[in-house]
């Protein structure tokens, strides 16, 4: 076998076999030695069986015993171990102390403790008393100036309210236009409370009773929104909708566009108020707010008449209008 392997090895020096004939070389030489080792160690093995004395029965019979014993007592120490790790109790002082952030009091010391018969409460159980001032604000017409306000006071929980709600301009000492709501208002679902209650139109000549029911609420993408229908007398109706969204470029500088639309279901002459879609304005406001309570504002709006309401208005005045307004809002 060696001479064999020999003479290969010299058969690919000699005649410079390429690189596959190479490899069919070399492999032939490794089977060649995998096979004279094979040999060589059967032969050794034959060799040992019969010249060393086979085993006593007890020597087996003990290392088994001593086999089965180590593996007993193995899963035997880890199961000990790792109920020692669950049951270890940790050394006083080493916890967190629950009453560390609440300067030693509790539930039956300290200025916050409770009597006999009283239970602390919830937000939703309590009744509060607000008020929001949406809109104070100076308007710069094309041919006056004026003063508006929009506004509502409320009293009662987050989801039952008793609301007055209020709208007015004042140009020079008159007053020009005053609405007055006061609503029964009842959440009816995360986002959108119900109201029903009473309208009423203050300004003079123009003085109107209604019946309302109004729809107000987070609409998705964060729209405000709120539609209002008044049903009146001699058939008369109204159907309003106001549209905001708040834009924020920082926590505080906010950019507020707004849109205020009406629309009629009788021909109002001496209110000046045609049937069909009459007022549409539409406007953005720039408000800072200081805190959350108190934010001044800019901005301007586009003013506009539709239909038979702008046939109404008096000979040679212009339907379309652009207002510029500053003002404030503040809520307590």
């Amino acid at each position: 076998m060696k001479k064999t392997s020999r003479i290969l090895h010299w058969l690919c020096f000699v005649f410079g076999m390429s690189g596959m004939g190479a490899l069919v070389a070399l492999d032939g030489v490794a089977q060649i030695e995998v096979a004279q080792n094979e040999v060589t160690q059967g032969a050794q093995h034959d060799h040992q069986a019969h010249s060393a004395p086979e085993p006593a029965e007890p020597a087996a019979t003990s290392d088994a015993a001593h086999q089965s014993h180590a593996a007993d007592t193995a899963p035997a120490t880890s199961n000990t171990a790792m109920d020692h790790a669950v049951h270890t109790v940790a050394e006083p002082g080493t916890l967190r102390d629950p009453h560390a952030y609440s300067n030693g009091y509790t539930r039956t010391t300290g200025p916050y403790v409770l009597f006999e018969g009283q239970h602390a409460h919830m937000a939703d159980e309590l009744t509060f008393t607000g008020i929001w001032i949406d809109r104070l604000e100076h308007v710069r017409h094309e041919e006056f100036d004026a003063t508006e306000l929009e506004g509502r006071l409320w009293r009662g929980n987050s989801y039952d309210r008793f609301m007055i709600n209020a709208e007015a301009e004042l140009v020079g000492n008159s007053l020009e236009r005053a609405e007055i709501d006061f609503l029964l208002s009842h959440a009816v679902s995360p986002f959108w409370n119900l109201r029903l209650g009473t309208t009423h139109d203050l300004a003079e000549d123009q003085k109107r009773s209604w019946a309302t029911i109004s729809l107000r609420g987070l609409a998705p993408y964060w729209f405000d929104l709120e539609t209002n229908i008044h049903i009146g007398g001699s058939g008369r109706s109204v159907f309003e909708l106001e549209a905001e969204y708040d834009l924020l470029f920082t926590q505080r500088l906010i950019l507020q566009p707004r849109l205020d639309f009406k629309a009629y279901g009788k021909s109002d002459i001496a209110a000046g108020r045609g049937e069909g879609a009459s007022t549409l304005k539409a406007g953005m406001r720039l408000r800072y707010e200081f805190s959350r309570q108190f934010a001044p504002y800019i901005g301007v709006e586009r003013a506009g008449m539709f239909g038979e309401t702008a046939k109404l208005l008096p000979q040679g005045k212009d339907d379309r209008e652009t207002h510029w307004v500053a003002g404030f809002r503040f809520w307590y």
